[in-house]
This record gives C-alpha cells, structure tokens and sequence, in this order.
C-alpha cells in the first residue's frame, strides 16, 4: 500500500528537482531566446543601399550624478586600492 506513494513521491521530487536544477534549458526549448542585433552589427537590409546612411544617433548623458565605485580610478591607474577607506 505505501509502495506506490513512494514511488509516486520519489517521481514528484525528482521532477521538482530537475525542473528548477535545469530551469533555464527548459525555458530555452519553450521559449527560445529572441535574437538581438547589436549596434557593432553587419549587415545589408533589403531595399536599402549599402552606401547609404540610414540615420544618425545622439547620445546624452545620463542626468544627475555619476555614480563612481570606490578604487575603480586608483586601480585603473595602478596603485591599487586601500581597504580602509583612507
């Protein structure tokens, strides 16, 4: 009588188990991932001439302060970073 539970258990566990072990391979076969084109990208679009500009783009700062992590500038310039805030 308990065998079936059991078994019916240990199925129910090893499905959990596997649908959040392997969660984003399941999302990929359902939903595949759309495909982006970045802006570095090559490529001819039908109807449009190879040679020709098809736009411009502004580019603004981000408004207000710049957030800057603390030792980024210090250790890009190589002197390392001091842990003690000083």
């Amino acid at each position: 009588m308990d065998i079936p539970f059991y078994i019916a258990s240990f199925l129910l566990a090893a499905l959990i188990l596997v649908s959040i072990a392997e969660s984003d391979r399941l999302v990929r076969l359902v939903k595949p991932k759309p495909k982006k084109v970045a802006s570095g990208s090559w490529g001819v679009y039908t109807g449009v001439s190879a040679e020709k500009s098809v736009g411009t783009v502004e580019v603004k700062p981000l408004p207000g302060r710049q957030k800057v992590i603390g030792g980024s500038i210090t250790y890009a310039a190589g002197r390392g970073v001091k842990m003690n805030g000083g």
